[in-house]
């Protein structure tokens, strides 16, 4: 009997995903949203490796060699074909570049050399360069035949052809070039303007693309699609770049094409290649829903088209360069009708806004983008979920922080240490990231934070103000919108290390004809820092499954409050939504469902997660009968709820 009814307490205590927002555990819910947090910690760990594989040369104060470029790149032309059976390319790129200083005579560009490599006039005659590494990046130094004046231009060819280098960083493929599918994201073979500072990574125009394909394949790219030449043996794809590209990219394969439409009629569209065309056009349509909303948000999309193409399964993630994303190719296998399964959809999609429109220009500090485009993500995620969702992914996230980050390995959002070790760069600046902007949103409100983001991204805009942002760029749009002195909260947290960890307790009493809920919190983390963000508290009383909510303020390290409500309260929780990226540890141990007693509710929960761990994904894992918080569920926890069986909670 024991053994058939723990195979049916999963039954009798997991919910259906779209379950009402009452207090008792869902473990189904967190279940689904801890599945996704693996999978997407997994998939960004490719990603993150990457970034910092490609930005280590750019810490603040490593100028590369050859110092202040003093040109910039006004128009790149790449005309490009490959051998998909050699894995081999030949591509010819027209460089045009504007003098900033009169004498100009060795442009310095930042380009990978292949086997073949030339650099000449557009009318074929040899230019002498000389060719070296900085930082692990190709340096081309050319040698012009006359001095430029201030606002000369001048156009480069350069000839580059051979089998590329596609390790790119970390287990994720940067490119690919074989008979299937060719793809490349910011190819290095493609020079750009030798960089000193963030904002010499931005090229000044567009870059048009010139692409041959065989017959049958679909071309797709950052910049816009003009026209296919179809010349029977082969098809030339030409493309426009109609703004200036920070990091461009394109993709051709035999592609299946699912097009839909923003509200102002842009197409966005996803190219599947392999695997199920099940999805393709709901996954369009949730790609332009995403537009939308993001542009509803924070301000509207620049672009004139959005395009989601599937790569293969060795990309290892997500890469999200304005206007054209790429991912992994099972991705598109997803069932849009499950909970979460848009997240990495959501998060490069919002590298159009933070990445692309708003260009980064603060080298310690890459939350700007990441943290921005997950917190955006997460943002999305609310609007298509029941809230409970995205509350379970930032307690998941932040439990994944805690556990992974020891108070030794923290460092702050905004560091030059940031890019030290891969997994704390992805934890923090990723994750703690997302959690910071949840926080600012809880702190300021949602009129002021949004009219705050809409003003930081209008006043930043790439096309129209040509400056990469800062930090203190952020800080200022975001005091300018809510009339609140932010300098406290961004030295706490973002120049900060550090976290609050909360010891709650309730009890409920009567007043009269009112119940009465206590609380009191106190912070017991080990740091001499005082957190004073308010906290929420929820409160479930009666039959009702709709909660009080109240807030509590802190006076110094203690905030302790007493609310009256009409109806018995059955279970209360301090900040359920979890908005602060913070810890919770409860008084009264071993109060699985938040009821505030330990009763045998409680220990039939302990009993079914017993015996699973977090990190191995197993699926009666639950995170609120890991008492001592330390991955997984077993004696330990089960004698927590021994040891305090039949006690109720009170306010010591």
């Amino acid at each position: 009997m024991k053994i058939s009814f723990i195979l049916l307490l999963p039954s009798l205590l997991l919910p259906s995903l779209a379950s009402a927002e009452g207090p008792w555990p869902d473990p189904g819910a967190e279940r689904a949203a801890r599945e996704r947090a693996l999978l997407r910690a997994a998939r960004h760990s490719a990603e993150a490796a990457r970034t910092i594989r490609r930005v280590q040369h750019l810490r603040p104060g490593d100028l590369r060699a050859g110092g202040y470029n003093p040109i910039d790149i006004v128009k790149t032309k790449v005309v490009f074909a490959a051998d998909g059976a050699a894995g081999t390319i030949d591509a010819v790129v027209d460089v045009t570049i504007k003098a900033l200083q009169s004498g100009v005579t060795k442009p310095i560009f930042m380009v990978t050399r292949l086997a073949t490599f030339a650099i000449e006039d557009p009318d074929g005659t040899p230019l002498p360069f000389t060719y070296a590494t900085s930082s692990g990046v190709g340096l081309a130094t050319v040698t012009l035949p006359a001095a430029l004046a201030t606002g000369e231009e001048r156009t480069l060819r350069f000839r580059n052809s051979g089998p590329p280098d596609c390790t790119g960083g970390g287990g994720m493929l940067d490119c690919t070039v074989s008979e299937e599918i060719v793809y490349f994201v910011g190819p290095s073979w493609i020079p750009s303007k030798n960089a000193s500072t963030y904002a010499d990574l931005y090229t000044s125009g567009g870059v048009d693309l010139e692409i041959t394909t065989p017959p049958g394949f679909v071309a797709a790219a950052t910049s816009d699609r003009v026209a296919v030449d179809d010349l029977g043996d082969r098809l030339v794809h030409r493309f426009a770049g109609l703004f200036a590209e920070s990091l461009p990219a394109f993709a051709y394969a035999q592609y299946d094409v699912f097009t839909a439409s923003t509200r102002d009629a842009k197409p966005v569209s996803t190219y599947i290649h392999s695997g199920s065309r099940d999805f393709g056009q709901a996954w369009a349509e949730i790609c332009a829903d995403i537009v939308d909303y993001y542009g509803e948000v924070y301000r509207p999309y620049l672009y004139l088209k959005h395009d989601a193409l599937q790569i293969i399964d060795e990309l290892g993630g997500g890469m999200g360069p304005q206007s054209a994303t790429f991912y992994y190719a099972s991705l598109f296998d997803d069932d849009p009708a499950e909970p979460l399964s848009e997240e990495m959809f959501s998060h490069e999609i919002a590298h159009s806004w933070w990445g692309g429109i708003v260009r980064l220009g603060d080298g310690i500090s890459p939350w700007l983008n990441e943290g921005f485009s997950e917190y955006s993500s997460r943002l999305y995620g609310y609007h298509l979920w029941p809230a409970r969702h995205e509350d379970y992914s930032y307690r998941m996230f932040f439990e994944m922080y805690r556990y992974f980050v020891p108070p030794e390995s923290e460092v702050p959002l905004s560091s030059y240490h940031i890019y030290d070790d891969d997994w704390v760069y992805q934890l923090t600046t990723y994750y703690k990231g997302a959690h910071v902007l949840r926080m600012l949103q809880w702190y300021l409100g949602d009129e002021a934070f949004f009219a705050g983001m809409r003003r930081y991204a209008a006043n930043n805009t790439w096309e129209t103000s040509r400056k990469p942002v800062e930090v203190a760029d952020f800080q200022a749009a975001m005091e300018a919108a809510s009339g609140v002195d932010l300098a406290p909260f961004f030295d706490t947290w973002v120049f900060s290390t550090g976290y609050p960890i909360y010891r709650w307790a309730a009890e409920y009493g009567r007043d009269g004809r009112q119940h009465t809920v206590r609380v009191r919190v106190e912070q017991v983390q080990e740091t001499e820092m005082v957190y004073d963000l308010p906290l929420e508290v929820t409160v479930w009383a009666g039959a009702s499954e709709v909660p009080r909510r109240f807030y509590l303020q802190f006076a110094g390290r203690v905030a302790d409050e007493t609310f009256t409500v009409d109806l018995e309260p059955r279970a209360g929780k301090v900040d359920g939504a979890s908005w602060i990226c913070g810890a919770q540890e409860h008084a009264l141990p071993g109060d699985v469902d938040s009821s505030n007693d330990v009763d045998g509710v409680d220990l039939l929960y302990v009993a079914w997660a017993r015996g699973s761990q977090a990190m191995e994904g197993d699926d009666n894992y639950y995170l609120d009968a890991d008492f001592t918080r330390d991955g997984q569920v077993n004696d330990d926890d089960l004698a927590v709820v021994m040891d305090n069986f039949g006690r109720e909670g009170v306010v010591p």
